[in-house]
């Protein structure tokens, strides 16, 4: 099972060159829900239980305020919850 890092940083929540390489799986920038297909934009957020508003995607799932790890994502289109790491796509089949 994977899962993302959780970082004790804010700063730290990217990863390194390095860590992508070895195939981080949250590198890939296609992003999509794995129930309708609806693609968020950079500029979509969501919310935690403690009260921080920030894009999920740009921080792995990670809240930069508490440090919370979301291992599961909602959709603002369908409003279904799926896995944070199913809504990454490869990006291969892009041509």
């Amino acid at each position: 099972m994977l899962e993302t890092k959780r970082a004790t940083d804010p700063g730290d929540v990217h990863g390194t060159d390095e860590e992508l390489e070895r195939g981080d799986p949250t590198r890939r920038r296609k992003l999509r829900c794995p129930k309708c297909a609806w693609e968020p934009k950079e500029t979509d957020v969501w919310a935690c239980v403690c009260f921080c508003v920030w894009n999920t995607f740009l921080t792995a799932g990670v809240c930069p305020a508490c440090g919370r790890q979301w291992s599961d994502t909602q959709c603002h289109r369908c409003g279904e919850w799926s896995p944070h790491l199913a809504w990454y796509e490869d990006g291969a089949d892009d041509a």
